[in-house]
């Protein structure tokens, strides 16, 4: 049992203690935060494809087979600026390449990569940026349209051609 000094002294370690607890708490749930970005890759072929691959700056990521009609996800966080490549083989042996959108290092959001019969691969990205000098998200211009990239690469929407624009670079 605590006498009356005691009481005053934890009553006042409380009063101090608490607003710093409260303070911590919301610096830890409002402050930093990572931003990934998410990748789906959607076999919408009707065959099983081997090695598939995504090289994204600094690292990659990949499965060994993905499934006819199956989707693969991965989330990562950009280390650097630098285009989106995708790698596969069809279970026939053929070996099909495209280049997608660039990202770059404060972009957050999702790309969903279609792969389609043929060796055609649509990119579809939904990115936003921050800006580092107002610590806020904004909207990244290649996004204002969903663009296509295919195998053969070059950058479409609707199916013409538009390289430099739409958020394509030029290959």
């Amino acid at each position: 049992m605590l006498d009356s000094a005691g009481r005053h002294a934890a009553a006042r370690l409380a009063r101090r203690t608490t607003p710093r607890l409260v303070l911590l708490a919301l610096l830890l749930a409002s402050g930093c935060r990572s931003r990934f970005i998410q990748v789906s890759i959607q076999n919408e072929t009707t065959q099983t494809l081997r090695t598939v691959e995504v090289d994204y700056p600094s690292a990659s990521f990949g499965i060994s087979t993905l499934a006819p009609h199956a989707t693969y996800t991965y989330r990562f966080k950009a280390q650097g600026s630098g285009p989106l490549t995708l790698s596969y083989n069809e279970s026939t042996g053929a070996a099909h390449a495209s280049t997608g959108p660039v990202v770059h290092e404060d972009d957050q959001g999702s790309v969903t990569l279609q792969i389609l019969d043929g060796g055609s691969v649509t990119w579809q990205p939904t990115l936003t940026r921050a800006d580092p000098n107002q610590q806020q998200m904004e909207r990244n211009p290649a996004d204002e349209t969903i663009a296509a990239w295919t195998a053969g690469d070059y950058c479409t929407l609707d199916g013409q051609a538009r390289p430099f624009q739409n958020g394509c670079d030029g290959w």
